[in-house]
């Protein structure tokens, strides 16, 4: 079989031509794909790089700045007791009345429920927040309305009031109505639980007898 010089030419050229494609598929898109994806990667390094860079630059204040905060954080957290209990709530009503010459007549304390958890946060403190709600029916007057008001915001654990209910009495100008207010604590904070401490002997802290006199038959 005899192949003309043309025909030859022809698969010269072929051949060149399978040659180049195969160069090209195998070998320049193959490492076209992989330097784009190289530059892609060196390009987020890059953002990480000069993020760093600026943060690194900036050491000095970043240390300064959190030592302070942490500072802040320990002042604020130890201004929270580790636990409120239906104890404190009973005794500060008692203290309230004292104090502010309002009468409660009726008192209720809700179980206490979280408010705050380091998880919510994204930080280990191992700090949870809790909140429990006390509500107090009483009767006063205007001045001593004022003064109960201010007590409860001026307590050393943290009390913030969350609702106030008041009518008035147009003829006597007494005050009635309800109260709620919030307590607050932080579970494992530096704060510390104090236990309320009933001096012996104070007066209206405690009665012979919660069912009165008992009356017996002759």
């Amino acid at each position: 079989m005899q192949i003309s010089k043309r025909d030859i030419k022809l698969l010269i050229l072929l051949a060149c031509i399978l040659v180049l494609t195969a160069s090209y598929m195998f070998g320049y898109k193959h490492f076209g794909e992989k330097r784009h994806t190289v530059e892609e990667k060196n390009s987020i390094l890059q953002e990480k790089y000069n993020d760093l860079s600026a943060k690194n630059a900036n050491r000095e204040k970043y240390i300064q700045e959190t030592e302070a905060n942490s500072k802040k954080l320990e002042t604020l957290t130890a201004k929270y007791p580790s636990a409120v209990t239906v104890e404190n709530e009973i005794y500060f009503t008692k203290l309230l009345q004292d104090k502010t010459k309002a009468v409660v007549m009726q008192m209720t304390y809700t179980e206490p429920e979280t408010f705050y958890a380091d998880s919510e946060a994204g930080t280990s403190t191992g700090i949870t927040g809790y909140k429990a709600v006390s509500t107090i029916s009483f009767e006063a007057d205007y001045a001593s309305f004022k003064k109960a008001v201010q007590y409860i915001n001026s307590a050393k654990s943290r009390r913030v009031i969350d609702s106030i209910n008041v009518s008035v009495d147009r003829t006597s100008g007494k005050l009635s109505g309800s109260m709620a207010y919030n307590d607050y604590y932080l579970d494992g904070a530096d704060g510390k639980y104090e236990p309320d401490t009933i001096p012996a002997g104070a007066s209206g802290a405690g009665v012979e007898s919660i069912f009165g006199k008992l009356v017996t038959s002759k």
